[in-house]
């Protein structure tokens, strides 16, 4: 052991006796901060919520007016204008909102002004009814109240009255989002991310109620085909339940052109992993060949050392590299995204699901994760580059054949599955994407895990046997 770890560090000062290795490691400190500064200039522009400003309506309310006159509450409806009595009707909605204080599309009161106005137009063209002008009325109160506590206890009401011989499961999801509000005594459209949680937890409710409505009558039900709503279900109410305004689940994705937290920031890191593949073929694909080139063999094969031992060792520096690269990558990353973001939402977590239990992930796991999914990938095609390295004795037919295969396997892997050439998805450039493949969405259909993960440890077999035959066997 000690013998092999004086190996490793001898490999290691020949590369770093070379100024190209450290170039690679502040290459990639420069990538890290380059990727940032993209990220943080790409052409998004969020577009601004000027429609949910007051002045928005009073300056509409001005236009209307200007061209179609102001609206009279007294006047008599002509059927000959009614284009101009319609936008002056509109124009008196405007001049509503802005006196009820109502300067958001997400203030409950805003769907009750609607009705209002729409109400307000039938009954001027003589078409309401007295319960249609009991009902103008009952809204007006509500909303110059602003009591939506008693709306929500009303529409629950008329929910279940509506439903009298729903299941509890039924009347349950129907009346979820008036019942939460009213418990909780969150008045709607105050805290719109619980809005938008709340709404969305209606909606996979309402969409498992057959499921719900089956097993509460004992019947079997396939869970398989509920479970992604049933997981979502659980992170929504989960959410609600800690207040946890941001699950970044979706921000764990390389994404330039919309980068604004700082994991946003740090996951377009990913994007330079491949750069990092890259220099690890140069490195596998110099570190046996240049000893042939440049006559160093010989004197290294002279040594008591097992030819076996060189060959590991070798090996060994070269993943070493690799991870040395990759630790480099994330903290410089890391550091960076931190100062472009100024550390928003650094504090986040990652939400997971599995049989309706929710667990929080830190983010960093998750990333390290990726890393080293992204990692396999670049292990395999460096130790291709080795085995071709010891093979052919040429650094130029290592280093090209490696690069080559690594950039551009994946696009004859899709090729092959694009012609439904089953047979490729046995290749190495077929499996390499562990990530994509967890997820089901690999290069050829039904690819799993396990199998990608047999494949990979096939090919590296075999490059190894052929590094080992060539190196240990074969003359010099």
């Amino acid at each position: 052991m000690r013998k092999m770890t004086s190996l490793v560090k001898n490999e290691f000062v020949k590369l770093f006796a070379r100024k190209s290795s450290w170039m690679m490691f502040i290459l990639l400190v420069v990538l890290a901060l380059g990727i940032c500064a993209i990220s943080a200039n790409s052409y998004y522009v969020i577009e601004e919520e000027y429609y949910y400003e007051s002045s928005w309506w009073e300056s509409e309310a001005e236009w209307l007016e200007s061209e179609y006159g102001k609206y009279d509450p007294d006047g008599e409806y002509d059927e000959s204008e009614y284009d101009e009595y319609y936008n002056r009707n509109l124009a008196a909605k405007y001049r509503y909102l802005v006196a009820q204080g109502i300067n958001s599309y997400n203030d409950w009161r805003y769907p009750l002004v609607e009705e209002i106005f729409e109400h307000k137009l039938l009954m001027d063209m003589g078409y309401s009814e007295e319960k249609e002008t009991e009902y103008y009325e009952y809204l007006k109160d509500l909303v110059e109240s602003d009591d939506w506590e008693s709306y929500y206890a009303d529409m629950k009401d008329q929910i279940i009255a509506i439903y009298p011989n729903a299941s509890e499961v039924k009347l349950e999801a129907m009346t979820f989002e008036y019942t939460y509000y009213i418990e909780n005594d969150l008045k709607p459209g105050e805290v719109l991310w619980k809005d938008n949680l709340i709404s969305r937890a209606a909606t996979l409710k309402k969409s498992l109620i057959p499921y719900l409505e089956a097993e509460a009558a004992g019947e079997a039900v396939d869970l398989n085909d509920t479970e992604e709503y049933r997981n979502e279900l659980a992170i929504v109410l989960y959410r609600l339940e800690n207040d946890i305004e941001h699950d970044i689940s979706e921000n764990m994705n390389a994404n330039i052109g919309k980068t604004e937290t700082f994991w946003e920031y740090f996951c377009t890191s990913t994007y330079l992993i491949t750069a990092i593949g890259i220099m690890m073929i140069v490195i596998a694909g110099k570190i046996v060949a240049e000893e042939y080139s440049g006559g160093t063999i010989k004197f290294l094969l002279i040594s008591p050392t097992k030819r076996w031992k060189i060959l590991v060792s070798k090996y060994i520096t070269v993943l070493l590299m690799g991870l040395s690269m990759m630790v480099t990558l994330y903290v410089s990353s890391g550091i960076f995204a931190l100062i472009f973001s100024g550390g928003e939402e650094l504090g986040a977590v990652v939400l997971t699901a599995s049989n309706g239990v929710v667990r929080e992930i830190s983010p960093f796991i998750i990333l390290i994760k990726n890393y080293a999914l992204e990692g396999v990938g670049i292990t395999v095609m460096a130790t291709m580059a080795f085995a071709i390295s010891a093979l052919m004795r040429s650094t130029a037919l290592s280093v090209g054949l490696g690069i080559f295969s690594y950039t551009s396997g994946l696009l004859f892997a899709e090729l092959l599955a694009s012609m439904k050439v089953d047979w490729g998805r046995y290749l190495i450039f077929s499996n390499l994407n562990l990530s994509s493949i967890s997820a089901g969405e690999g290069v050829f259909e039904y690819q799993s895990v396990g199998m990608a993960i047999a494949v990979i440890a096939v090919h590296l077999a075999v490059f190894w046997l052929i590094a080992w035959d060539a190196f240990v066997k074969r003359d010099v």
